[in-house]
Order: structure tokens, then sequence, then C-alpha cells
């Protein structure tokens, strides 16, 4: 995220180069659409921990701050330079291993991408099974990246990344409500924000699986060379017809 190249260290983590209070509107945001007692924050993939400080100075109820990355540099940097921030290093995938208590607003910024789609699933299960009642829900996708594909979306030295599963929506619908959904402007993010709830209308269910097939529509089945053919090819009758 951010302006600048990003860069990669330790042959695995994808570091991005942020200006100073780059979520501050998204945490303002955030924290006016619903505010609950926010006392315990989880942000997956923390980074440098970027995120939780802004909670921090924003918004004044949060009380305790937990940060989740696999990479052992940034870790220490947060131990060094955010010691209000409990760390944790460890794998998404295995949330229930390192947690054993509930949250009042979870996130996870673009960092499900990192695992395929099968376990981005179960990843999210298990973000859902570790939030309150009328906890928050943050999640942040690159919407070009939403569609039905096993294959790499990109990869370099030391990391790998995957397209989103367009399925998380009804998935998510289950046991919470999409109650705010924004583009950063800035890196062009889907910013979503769910709700969880005990009950969960058909109507919300319903508008989650439109949003899966969406996206499908969207980035699978409109990209399809045989379709990008015959686009191609009506074009050129246009054209042709307009000569005449």
């Amino acid at each position: 995220m951010g302006s600048k190249p990003n860069i990669y260290l330790d042959n695995y983590q994808e570091v991005y180069l942020r200006p100073p209070h780059f979520f501050d509107d998204i945490v303002k945001r955030l924290f006016r659409i619903s505010s609950p007692s926010n006392q315990q924050i989880l942000d997956i993939g923390c980074g440098f921990g970027d995120f939780l400080d802004s909670v921090k100075r924003i918004n004044k109820k949060s009380k305790e701050f937990y940060g989740l990355t696999i990479a052992p540099h940034e870790a220490q940097d947060i131990k060094k330079n955010k010691k209000f921030i409990n760390i944790t290093i460890g794998k998404q995938q295995d949330l229930l291993r390192h947690y054993n208590t509930t949250f009042d607003c979870i996130a996870s910024f673009h960092t499900l991408s990192y695992v395929n789609q099968d376990q981005q699933k179960k990843t999210t299960k298990q973000m859902l099974s570790l939030l309150k009642s009328n906890g928050l829900l943050v999640l942040g996708f690159l919407p070009d990246w939403i569609k039905i594909s096993s294959k790499v979306s990109q990869q370099g030295k030391g990391y790998c990344q995957f397209f989103y599963s367009p399925f998380l929506f009804p998935l998510l619908a289950k046991d919470a409500r999409l109650v705010d959904s924004f583009k950063e402007e800035r890196n062009k993010y889907l910013i979503q924000v769910w709700k969880k709830k005990t009950n969960i209308s058909y109507w919300n269910r319903a508008e989650a699986l439109g949003l899966s097939y969406f996206f499908i529509l969207r980035n699978n089945i409109l990209q399809w060379p045989f379709l990008r053919g015959i686009g191609s090819y009506l074009i050129q009758m246009i054209q042709k017809r307009g000569k005449k």
C-alpha cells in the first residue's frame, strides 16, 4: 500500500511503505458506523502495527491491542517501537491455536490473499468464531482479485498471493451483516465492515450471494476468451457496416 514501490524482506513478507496516519480515515469511518465497546482489537497480518496505532490514537475506548504476523522482523520492530501491541508470530490459518479469547474488532487488510481459496474460507470461519456478538470484522480486498481461480495471482522471491474466493461473502452472511462497504481511494481497496449478529435475515444472505455472483460475472465470465472473441467480432462487423 502507499505510492512508493513495494519491497520484500526476509524472503516472505510484503512490506508496504505507508505515509504517516495512513489508516486514520478508515478508522474514523469504522467507528462512526458502529461503536461497540471496542476493548479488544486484533489485526491479522498487522505489518508494523500502523492500523492498531491509528485505532489507539482515534478510538479512546480501545484498551487491548493484538497483532498477528508471520514475519519475525515485524514482530521485533513492534516490540521495540509499539510496545502497546500484544504481538504474536504465527499463521492466520491457526487463529484458534493462537487465541482463546474473543474480540470486539478484527481486521484483515489484503491478508487473506496469502492463502489459497480453501484456506481463506477456513480462516474466515475462525475470524467469525473469535468475534464477539455485535463485533466488527473489517476486511480489505482488491476488487479485481475476487474470482474463482486456483491460480496464483502474483508471486516473487519468497512470497505468493492468491485470488480471493467470491464465496467468502455468503459464508460471512451466515453469522454477520454487511454494514459498510467503501473504496480506499489511494490504493483502490474495497473495504468491507461486517457486524456479527445472532439473527441474519434472508435478505442479507441473498444480498451476499448476489455480491458473489456479481464478482464472478465481472472477473470470471466476462473475462473468458470466447466472450472477448465474440465482442471483437461484433465490433468488427459494426465497423464494416459503418464503412458501407
